[in-house]
């Protein structure tokens, strides 16, 4: 009741008026928010995946990445291991400005092409 007497006291002839210049400023204000979030939107907007014919070949994933996707992104105890084991057994590629034996760096799994 103290609500709807406020607003009975508070709305008088010279007070209800809409000023138009703000009524025009809030749309436009309004207008530019919503074509900064349509831009937004388009520019967040992943890109098209290309699917590639049905086969049974995996592409190579690492053991962390595996385990994180089957066990629903949580660590778990096998998973420093296996990546080292991984680590361990890529072949290795002399790296930047090293000498012969030094410095070998894991090669990274061929892409799929």
């Amino acid at each position: 009741m103290i609500f709807g007497q406020a607003l009975a006291a508070g709305s008088s002839s010279e007070s209800a008026s809409i000023s138009v210049p703000l009524l025009v400023v809030a749309a436009a204000v309004g207008v530019a928010w919503v074509l900064l979030l349509a831009a937004l939107v388009a520019w967040r907007r992943p890109h098209r995946i290309e699917s590639r014919p049905a086969s049974q070949d995996l592409p190579p994933i690492t053991p962390a990445v595996a385990g994180l996707a089957c066990d629903d992104f949580e660590l778990s105890a096998e998973l420093p291991p296996a990546t080292l084991l991984d680590l361990a057994a890529r072949p290795r590629r002399p790296s930047r400005g090293s000498r012969a034996g030094q410095d070998d760096l894991p090669c990274p799994p061929d892409p799929i092409r």
